[in-house]
């Protein structure tokens, strides 16, 4: 067995490199627990002719070797199961890990929900903070919750619970937690965990929104237990939740089929989206992240591809988008007339956002209120919006 093998200090130190100063139970929390001894093997994604395949990486724990060590600790994603068309089992980025153990605040002696055990990782850092016996997880893939419970036993963290069962209902015998965290991307929040969260508690999700899952750190509401509010906290990308929150999201994200590769037209992109050399994508700008999320507020019809999102029309087979070279207009049948629309219309959505001071994902106040209780007409349709979830009606305000 693998005794002598310890996390790296460089590790801890490029994740502190990405989120600055780090708060020591945390740093030390990510040194003592050994990432490479929760894994067994990986996946990599390989994709040819638009096909995506899945090329197992073996790798022995016991005698790890210096180029899986290196990626490991490494600000990589792992994908460790699949099901031959999507990964459904990850161990996050390290650096994505250590903010949300910072935007959680976990002390000693809370009492901690996760949902998605994944590797047993993260389950390993909140024990080490809160206490093992505080920490429950819950996964949904019985071979996943197996091994990442062998994991955990035989790095010491045999009080964590670690349950198989879908994270939808909580673990009401366990209620109430301090802190209830989801390390998948989710349709909605559920009803179970606002009631099983502590009157001062904090949830962390990451909220499917398009074509990302920002982490919107929620409470619940001073005045209404059945309602939530919260604010984007950070951005992030996650694979999708299971079981019943597995949920179409409101977002018509549509792939058509021989869109061409060469744009009808490229035209030019507003100053305040221009991309720098560095971007190969518009998403990591943050002024495009921060417009892609109003996008997602004033519009169902979107698209994201390799090189750019915007907004699509299925009925003409066309997309208008941003790249890193402009406005690109597409269209199957070569129709200008609806890509004249579509570009009218995201032209319109820009100057709205703009003249609004170009809010970022974190200036909207959001309240979650069931839907069976909300008004889905939004007060001031100008700077309100509104989502129907599965269960909530998600609110966002500017103030």
């Amino acid at each position: 067995m693998d005794m002598s093998t310890r996390v790296p200090p460089s590790y801890v130190d490029s994740i502190a490199s990405d989120l600055g100063s780090l708060p020591e139970p945390i740093r030390d929390a990510l040194l003592a627990v050994r990432r490479h001894r929760f894994l067994d093997e990986w996946f990599r994604l390989e994709i040819t002719n638009s096909q995506a395949s899945y090329r197992r990486v073996d790798f022995n724990r016991d005698a790890p070797s210096e180029e899986h060590l290196s990626l490991i600790y490494s600000n990589n994603a792992l994908i460790t199961a699949h099901n031959g068309v999507f990964p459904t089992s990850s161990t996050s980025q390290p650096p994505l890990v250590a903010r949300m153990l910072q935007l959680l605040d976990v002390a000693p002696g809370m009492r901690i929900l996760e949902i998605g055990t994944g590797t047993g990782y993260n389950a390993a850092l909140l024990s080490e903070i809160a206490g093992n016996e505080n920490v429950y997880s819950v996964e949904l893939q019985p071979h996943v919750s197996e091994r990442a419970s062998r994991f955990l036993k035989e790095e010491g963290y045999e009080a964590v619970h670690a349950l198989v069962g879908d994270g939808f209902y909580g673990i009401e015998e366990a209620a109430p937690f301090d802190r209830i965290v989801a390390t998948v991307g989710c349709s909605d929040i559920s009803p179970h965990w606002l009631e099983q969260l502590s009157p001062g508690g904090i949830m962390l999700v990451p909220l499917h929104q398009g074509f990302t899952d920002p982490l919107v750190r929620i409470t619940r509401h001073p005045e209404d237990a059945q309602s939530a509010v919260g604010a984007v906290a950070d951005r992030s990308a996650f694979m999708q939740i299971q079981g019943v929150l597995a949920w179409g999201n409101p977002w018509q994200t549509y792939q058509i089929r021989r869109l061409p590769k060469d744009a009808e037209w490229v035209r030019r992109i507003p100053k305040n989206l221009v991309l720098s050399d560095t971007c190969q994508h518009p998403f990591c700008d943050h002024n495009h992240w921060c417009f892609h999320f109003f996008l997602t507020l004033c519009s169902r019809e979107l698209w994201y591809d390799n090189t750019g999102y915007g907004l699509s029309d299925p009925s003409s087979k066309s997309v208008v988008k941003f790249t890193k070279r402009g406005i690109e207009g597409i269209s199957v049948n070569r129709d200008s007339e609806a890509l004249e629309r579509l570009h009218r219309h995201l032209v319109a959505l820009h100057k709205k956002w703009s003249d609004l001071g170009c809010p970022s994902p974190s200036d909207y106040l959001l309240r979650f209120t069931p839907k069976n209780q909300a008004d889905v007409t939004p007060f001031d349709p100008a700077r309100e919006w509104n989502i129907e979830r599965l269960s909530f009606l998600e609110s966002f305000g500017l103030a």
